[in-house]
C-alpha cells in the first residue's frame, strides 16, 4: 500500500502497478516521459550490513560519502548517476528482514534513463526492460571498491584510504583502475564477489518468481501455474473446495474472491484477477458482470475495455460504499459460489 519498499517487489508486480496507475489516473503511458528513475535490490548478506556499508569506499572514481537521510547510509555520484547503499532494516525494522542491505541506482537525467531502453512509462510494462535494469545493478556494483578486512591484513596498503586518494592524483588516469584490478585479484572471491552473487540471485528470483494458483469452488475446478512474463504456463493440478472466510485479509472485500493474483497489500481484486477469470472461468466472470456492471456490461463510456470497467466498479464500491445506490451493490455473493485461490 505504498508504506514501504523493504520487501520484494517482483517484475510482475511492477508491471501490474503501472497498469493500475494508468487506469486510476486515466493516463496515456506513451505520453508520460520519465525524467527520473530509481531501481534497487534488497539482499541479506552473511556479514553485518553495517560493516558492509562502512567498508564501501568508491564507485568508479567517486568516493562514497555519508548520507544522513538514513542511518548507516552512503552514496556516491551525481544527478546523472547516484549510487546509494544503506541498511534497510534500520529504516523499516517492522517490515524488513534483519540485516537487509539495499543497493540502489538512481538517475535524474533522461540521457541515462534512455540508455536503458526507457523513455516513457509504457516502456516499464515491457518485461525485457527489467533484464537491462538487473544488468545495470550488477554492472554498477562491479564498479564498487570496498575494503575487505576479512581477506587482507589491516596493514595491507590496499586497505589504506591514503593509497587510493594518491592514485586519483596520478598523471595516468588508469593508475586507479589498474590498482583496483590488482586488489580484486588479490582478494579473490571475497566480500565483493559474494555480494555480487547475492544481488544476481535476487534479480533472477524477482524475474522468475513462480506462483501456483488453484481455482476451487466449482465442479470443474481448475488450477494453473502462474509464472512471470518471461516464462510460459507449465502445469495443472486439482484441489478441494475452499469456503469463503469474510474475516480473511486475503479476500476481496467486495466480491469475496481471493487476492493471490494481486500485489501484496491489495484489498480488492483488480485487472489481473479479472483477466484470469475471463480466460479461465467464464461462468464466474459473467456473474461478476451481471452483479457489477449496469445493463450487464454494455460498451463502457469512459474505460478502454470491459476489464477496466469492472475493475473501476469494484474500486468505487471499495472506496465509496455509501455513494453507490444501485440495487445489489452492497450484496455479498453467496458463500458457496465464492472463488478461492491458493498458492503452493
Amino acid at each position: 500500500n505504498g508504506i514501504h519498499n523493504a520487501d520484494d517487489f517482483y517484475v510482475t508486480d511492477c508491471i501490474q502497478q503501472i497498469k493500475e496507475l494508468e487506469q486510476l489516473f486515466n493516463l496515456d503511458a506513451d505520453k508520460c516521459y520519465l525524467i527520473g528513475l530509481e531501481f534497487a535490490v534488497n539482499i541479506v548478506p552473511t556479514i553485518s550490513n553495517k560493516d558492509l556499508i562502512l567498508s564501501l569506499k568508491y564507485h568508479s572514481r567517486k568516493e562514497f560519502q555519508r548520507d544522513r537521510t538514513h542511518e548507516y547510509c552512503k552514496r556516491a555520484g551525481s544527478n546523472y548517476l547516484t549510487i546509494k547503499a544503506y541498511a534497510k532494516d534500520i529504516q523499516y525494522p517492522q517490515y524488513a528482514e534483519p540485516n537487509t542491505f539495499r543497493f540502489e541506482v538512481k538517475s535524474q537525467k533522461s540521457q541515462y534513463i534512455n540508455q536503458l531502453g526507457i523513455k516513457t512509462l509504457n516502456d516499464l510494462k515491457n518485461p525485457a526492460v527489467y533484464n537491462e535494469l538487473g544488468n545495470r545493478l550488477l554492472n554498477e556494483w562491479g564498479k564498487v571498491l570496498l575494503f575487505d578486512r576479512y581477506a587482507l591484513d589491516e596493514s595491507d596498503k590496499y586497505l589504506n584510504t591514503h593509497y587510493w586518494e594518491t592514485l586519483l592524483y596520478e598523471k595516468s588516469k588508469n593508475a586507479f583502475t589498474e590498482a583496483k584490478k590488482r586488489y580484486c585479484k588479490k582478494v579473490g572471491k571475497g566480500i565483493h564477489y559474494k555480494i555480487k552473487k547475492l544481488i544476481s540471485d535476487k534479480i533472477q528470483y524477482l524475474k522468475s518468481n513462480k506462483k501456483v494458483c488453484v481455482l476451487t469452488g466449482f465442479k470443474n475446478s481448475k488450477s494453473v501455474r502462474f509464472d512471470n512474463p518471461f516464462e510460459k504456463v507449465k502445469s495443472v493440478r486439482f484441489d478441494t473446495i475452499t469456503k469463503y472466510q469474510k474475516a480473511h485479509t486475503g479476500y476481496c472485500k467486495i466480491t469475496g474472491i481471493k487476492l493471490d493474483l494481486e500485489a501484496t497489500g491489495s484489498r480488492y481484486i483488480k485487472t489481473a484477477t479479472l483477466r484470469w477469470l475471463k480466460e479461465n472461468n467464464e461462468t464466474k466472470y459473467l456473474e461478476l458482470k451481471k452483479e457489477l456492471l449496469p445493463d450487464g456490461g454494455n460498451t463502457p463510456k469512459y474505460e478502454s475495455n470491459e476489464i477496466q470497467h469492472l475493475a473501476k466498479q469494484i474500486r468505487n464500491r471499495f472506496y465509496n460504499p455509501n455513494k453507490i445506490k444501485q440495487v445489489g451493490y452492497n450484496r455479498q455473493l453467496p458463500a458457496k459460489e465464492q472463488l478461492a485461490f491458493k498458492f503452493a
